[in-house]
């Protein structure tokens, strides 16, 4: 990345030694290291690792005189730098076309709040959900084009969320109202990996690119504002506020979890019969974990988020091993859950609550 600015600006060289707020180094990279530390202390695979050390890396470069903010504070938008002033425009846009091919006029206009804290990309989107919106993404070029005219470029949380779909390798993107993404901007090698499920604006030189981002990391964001606009539906079934998705590949059932965490939701569990019917409208191919587990009394089932009511469907004289504390669904029948091994290797789905 040095070798951009250096094509660009032949005498000047970078580093750590020479950066007007190497003391902020110093200090973000401590808790960049903190971070990595609370990281592996929760990990009990190699992957589950390998995603503390690209968060890690991520964080170093994000510091003020790291590899995305080469000029100390300087344009950086790390919260460890002072804050910049807010800003808000408005506008009607023109007609959008969804996915289902219906069309709606819509106003709308994006916000950065007074406070413009730095949050997770789940906690921005509940941020912006409690104001009456969602995480900002844009539907069209000329959405995007609004949103440069108006707003410094800063590193930022995006409201877009990877969706795998047949493999790991192939996916799409979802916005966060649930609608199919319909426009991307990212830069040259991005998206680089499907184990960065989520997306920022990254910033060289006042333009902007986007690129694969971890969830979990902390940063600023605007949030985007619709009225009157009825947003397509993909492929996905979307019982009230809950959506589920299958994900084509085998795991245990904490990395599952784990998984479901980094794409904003959770292993799949239903807290009624009307969630677990609309579930298995997807294709029951395969026998897949769901987010239950057996308390420490081994009488009591409780989810993934602690309901200790869930709605269960066992299959025959299920369950009927008290070792195997986690839970299994089309077990014996389409739908149907039994008892299992919580270190076994299954296929799963997400549950994501809008």
């Amino acid at each position: 990345m040095r070798v951009f600015y250096l094509l660009l600006s032949c005498s000047l060289s970078f580093s750590i030694d020479n950066c007007p707020e190497a003391d902020l180094y110093e200090e973000c990279e401590a808790k960049c290291r903190l971070d990595y530390n609370k990281c592996r202390l929760l990990c009990e695979t190699d992957f589950c690792l390998s995603l503390c050390v690209q968060s890690k890396d991520e964080c170093m470069k994000s510091c003020p005189c790291g590899e995305y903010c080469p000029f100390g504070c300087y344009g950086c938008q790390n919260e460890i730098c002072p804050r910049t002033t807010s800003a808000q425009i408005s506008t009607t846009i023109i007609t959008t076309t969804t996915a289902l091919e219906t069309t709606r006029e819509a106003r709308v206009w994006f916000e950065r709040t007074e406070e413009d804290p730095a949050l997770t990309m789940e906690g921005a989107e509940n941020f912006c959900q409690d104001r009456g919106g969602h995480l900002l993404f844009f539907r069209t070029q000329e959405e995007y084009e609004l949103y440069l005219a108006e707003f410094p470029v800063r590193l930022e949380h995006f409201g877009y969320r990877q969706v795998t779909w047949k493999s790991a390798s192939d996916y799409f993107y979802r916005n966060t109202d649930g609608s199919n993404a319909t426009f991307h901007q990212f830069g040259p090698g991005h998206p680089s990996t499907y184990a960065a499920p989520c997306i920022y604006n990254y910033w060289y030189l006042s333009t902007g690119d986007w690129a694969a981002d971890y969830c979990y990391t902390s940063r600023q964001f605007t949030c985007r504002f619709e009225e009157n606009f009825d947003s397509g539906v993909g492929p996905t079934i979307r019982p009230k506020n809950v959506t589920f998705i299958q994900q084509e590949e085998k795991s245990t059932m904490e990395l599952a979890e784990y998984k479901c965490n980094q794409q904003g939701g959770h292993l799949a569990f239903f807290e009624n019969e009307e969630e677990w019917k609309e579930f298995t409208r997807l294709p029951m191919r395969y026998v897949e974990y769901i987010g239950v587990r057996e308390g420490s009394n081994r009488v009591q089932y409780s989810t993934v988020t602690g309901n200790r009511d869930p709605f269960l469907k066992w299959y025959g004289k299920e369950p009927n091993d008290g070792r195997d504390p986690c839970v299994i669904i089309n077990y014996g029948a389409p739908g149907y859950f039994a008892d299992a091994k919580c270190y076994g290797q299954y296929f799963y789905s997400c549950r994501f609550e809008n």
